[in-house]
Order: structure tokens, then C-alpha cells, then sequence
């Protein structure tokens, strides 16, 4: 335990700086008449960076000898387990009443060049595109995996509905009836998952697109399929970018078909499909959200209402985001409670 400060005479305050200092410090003295510099002290920082110990360098020249006029260099130091590190060196003298000259220098790691940088940045980026290329290989093996038997639950379930209702006692039939479901609804998290996976794995092509012409035929087949209803949707003519056909497809019909999902109750959805300065848009005047969960929503799984009140698999607004992402582009959400929500997203030209 150090001494209260009121105890440290000047000495004390002097070492005490010495060895908290976060930058390594090196004292060596050169001899009278002589051009090399032998350390007397250095400090923890010095072993922290190094990997030496004090014992080890003291006693020894400094590999760092410079001229004692200087004041600033930039020098190259060896650590024990031999690799080099620059340092940016700032440095004081005293002479001592031997003669000897007292050299101090105050050592901090030299500012990194710009190509150092970049070659960082590309050995990260590859790192990231490795894991993230193993990682999707993972979830796609697993998700594809899991349809099998998964298959076969619900087909037993059928079965056992459909063939022995009659010998099976009520009770029974509605423990089949919620296994069935719940194998349907992780059959539908796990084709969501593929989905999801393929995103980044199938072909990607950009060209210009008609948006306008896209988002009126995701309209279409979505009032066909009864996931939307109809004259519900404006679409603002003449909207053009640049994208993946088939993944820009996928993007509006996520989009539209939530925004016909969260409709407030018992009032026929309002939809407007447009784009501004900002970009493309999607906009319902339906249930919306609070302010605060307009990051929540774009993350896999994550659902702010119960599948009784709408139903779905909390994966579409990911998967929309996915594909944004990999155009080079980016995505973000505007919401009010009970007032409504508009998702917002950009995309560079080519």
C-alpha cells in the first residue's frame, strides 16, 4: 500500500510516476567521452511492451543509443520473443556531477502507417467473410437437416387425426392437434432459416430495376394468395434502382405483406409503396411500435406482438434486411404506437 500523499516527499512522488506511467520509460547514462549508453532503469510499461524484465536490459546498451541532442526520433526496438515495434521516442538530458550524462526517454508505439492499416483491414475482412462463410454453411446444414424429421412428426400427427380420431379420447386428439402445430410452426422457422442462409449463398445480379412494376406485381400475387387485400396498396409510378431481381422481390413482399399484417383490427389496411430523397419506402398506418424497438425489429426471431394477434415467424424483416445489406445499402424503421410504421431503405445507384 503506498503512503498517504501527504507522507510522499519528492522522491517518493518520482518513483511513484516512474512506474505508473503508461508509456515505457528508459534512463541509461552515458560515460564521460563515450558514445554508448548503458540503461540503469526502465520501467513496467517498458516490460509490459518489451517482454523483458528489468533485470534483463539493465547493465546493457541501450539498443536505442542516439544522439544525446536529440530530443524527438523514432526509432525500432526488439521484444524477447523477437518481433520489431516502432516507437516514437520524446527525451530529456542531466548531467551528472561525475561527468556522466543522464539520458531519459519517454517511449510510445509509432503511429502506423497507412497501407499497415489497410492490410489489417483486409486480413479482418477476411477473417469475418471465413467465419461468417462457415457460420451460414452451419445453419443451412442444420435447417436443412431438421425438415426431415420434422416432416415426419406432422405426417404422424395427420395420421393419427385423420385415421384414429374415433379411438382416441379427446384429450388425446388435442395434445396431437398442438403437436401438429408447433411442428408447423418450426417447419416454417426452419424453410425462414434456408432462406435466410441462401441470401447470401445464391447468385447475385444487380441491373436497373422498374421498382415501380416490382412492388405492383409482389401486390398482385399477394392479394392472389389472400395475404393482402385488394386496392390496399399505392404505388408511386415511375420508381427506379439498381438490384438483384430476385432478392428485391423477396424485399417488397416482406415489406407489403407486413404492412397488410399489422393493420390496426377491424380496419382495412392503408399502404403506401414510394420513394423520396431518402430512398424507397413502405409505408401502413396500422398498429406501428414504440419508437424505441425500431432497431428490435430487423433482428432474427425478434417479435413485439404475440402469434395470436399476427401471426409469423419474426425472421422476414431480417431477411429484407440481409438483402439491403448486400447490395451495399442500408435499412432503418420509423414507428409510432397505434399510429403506424415505415420502413425506409437505400441503394447505391450501381
Amino acid at each position: 500500500m503506498q503512503p498517504p500523499a501527504e507522507h510522499l516527499d519528492r522522491e517518493d512522488f518520482q518513483k511513484l510516476a516512474f512506474e505508473a506511467a503508461p508509456d515505457a520509460i528508459v534512463i541509461s547514462r552515458f560515460e564521460a567521452g563515450s558514445s554508448q549508453a548503458f540503461v540503469t532503469h526502465v520501467n513496467p510499461a517498458f516490460t509490459r511492451v518489451s517482454g523483458f524484465a528489468a533485470d534483463e536490459v539493465i547493465g546493457r546498451t541501450n539498443e536505442l543509443t542516439p544522439d544525446p541532442n536529440l530530443r524527438r526520433f523514432q526509432g525500432v526496438r526488439h521484444s524477447k520473443n523477437g518481433q520489431t515495434y516502432a516507437v516514437d521516442v520524446s527525451t530529456c538530458v542531466a548531467e551528472a556531477q561525475d561527468g556522466s550524462v543522464i539520458h531519459i526517454a519517454i517511449e510510445r508505439p509509432a503511429g502506423i502507417s497507412e497501407e499497415t492499416l489497410l492490410e489489417e483491414k483486409r486480413r479482418l475482412e477476411k477473417k469475418v467473410e471465413e467465419r461468417t462463410a462457415d457460420l451460414e454453411g452451419f445453419t443451412y446444414s442444420v435447417a436443412h437437416d431438421l425438415r426431415a424429421p420434422l416432416r415426419a412428426i406432422l405426417a404422424s400427427s395427420m395420421v393419427l387425426l385423420e385415421d384414429y380420431s374415433e379411438q382416441l379420447p379427446l384429450e388425446a386428439q388435442q395434445e396431437l392437434e398442438r403437436q401438429s402445430k408447433a411442428a408447423k410452426r418450426l417447419n416454417r422457422l426452419v424453410e425462414e432459416l434456408l432462406k435466410h442462409s441462401r441470401i447470401a449463398r445464391d447468385e447475385f445480379e444487380k441491373k436497373e430495376l422498374d421498382m415501380s412494376r416490382l412492388a405492383q406485381d409482389c401486390t398482385r400475387e399477394l392479394v392472389a394468395l389472400g395475404a393482402c387485400e385488394e386496392h390496399a396498396v399505392q404505388v408511386q409510378p415511375s420508381m427506379t434502382g439498381c438490384g438483384d431481381l430476385a432478392l428485391m422481390r423477396l424485399v417488397y413482399q416482406n415489406l407489403i405483406q407486413n404492412a397488410c399484417k399489422f393493420a390496426k383490427p377491424g380496419e382495412r389496411p392503408r399502404i403506401e409503396v414510394g420513394q423520396d430523397v431518402q430512398g424507397f419506402f413502405v409505408r401502413d398506418y396500422g398498429r406501428g411500435f414504440p419508437k424505441q424497438a425500431a432497431d428490435r425489429i430487423f433482428r432474427p426471431f425478434e417479435r413485439l406482438v404475440r402469434d395470436s394477434d399476427v401471426p409469423g415467424t419474426g425472421i422476414g424483416l431480417a431477411n429484407v434486411k440481409r438483402v439491403i445489406e448486400r447490395h451495399g445499402g442500408r435499412i432503418w424503421a420509423e414507428g409510432e404506437k397505434d399510429v403506424g410504421a415505415t420502413i425506409r431503405f437505400w441503394l447505391p445507384d450501381r
